[in-house]
């Protein structure tokens, strides 16, 4: 192996001012099981794109990374949900309601700190900073000229109402999701049914991260957060002055526990 940069760069606009092209700083990368040819790139400004890595590089022009499918975000490529079809005039149904569209596309906008595909590739599933949903979305028609914005299929709550990056986890099937969650609990769904089937509690500190291993039937979490020491201020109603060698850090906190599941 030959030591250093080996790489292609690609960057997602012409430049950081440019209209075009996603913005914010990349925060997650995700790539279907089943294809490497698409991924998607989530960034801290709230914004979910799909790219196609069989597009050419190594050149100036070429290594920008255009045509990306925007499922949230900004940009000229951000297809928003109208009323009416531009071609046929009808009406769209009630599942896909524009409130429905808008609450999706608002409780995906806060940062996004996780991607995630199905076992197939037809869903995408995204967490975001201070959002107490886990969002999965419809891939399943980007083929389809005429389809419209990308579809947000289902939500699964948690408490997440916290900076902290709280992950989670899909079993091998995709028909199980486990969701670390503030409030102490690592939550499981059963994404055919959109339910919650098992609650694991009393874990003593936030479950901050998950992961599964379907073979041996383990779901390892990891459990902490970071605090701080009460710090003494200035009062100034009396003379007391704050201490100046007086500093605030973070007392650590930090477990990993197993459960068979």
């Amino acid at each position: 192996a030959i030591p250093g940069k080996d790489c292609d760069v690609w960057n997602l606009g012409k430049s950081k001012r440019s209209k075009d092209g996603q913005k914010g700083i990349v925060s997650s990368v995700s790539f279907p099981p089943i294809s490497g040819s698409v991924f998607a790139v989530g960034t801290f400004s709230g914004s979910i794109y799909l790219y196609d890595d069989r597009a050419p590089s190594g050149g100036l022009s070429s290594s920008v990374l255009n045509h990306g499918v925007c499922i949230v975000g900004q940009g000229k490529n951000f297809s928003k949900k109208r009323r009416f079809n531009d071609e046929t005039g009808e009406g769209d149904s009630g599942l896909f309601s524009a409130a429905k569209v808008k609450w999706f596309q608002k409780a995906a906008k806060g940062g996004i700190t996780q991607l995630r595909f199905s076992h197939d590739g037809h869903f995408l599933y995204s967490a975001s900073r201070r959002s107490n949903s886990v969002i999965s979305w419809d891939l399943r028609m980007l083929s389809d000229p005429g389809a419209g914005s990308v579809r947000g299929l289902a939500s699964y709550q948690r408490d997440g109402m916290t900076n902290q990056r709280l992950g989670f986890d899909l079993n091998q099937f995709g028909d199980r999701l486990f969701l670390a969650s503030r409030d102490q609990t690592v939550k499981i769904y059963d994404v055919k049914a959109n339910k919650m089937v098992a609650c694991i509690e009393g874990l003593g500190d936030v479950a901050n991260g998950v992961s599964y291993m379907e073979r041996e039937r383990l779901l390892a979490v990891s459990i902490g957060a970071r605090r701080f020491q009460e710090h003494d201020y200035y009062d100034e109603n009396t003379d007391q002055e704050e201490d100046s060698s007086a500093t605030v850090t973070a007392t650590p906190s930090g477990t990993l526990e197993l459960y068979k599941i």
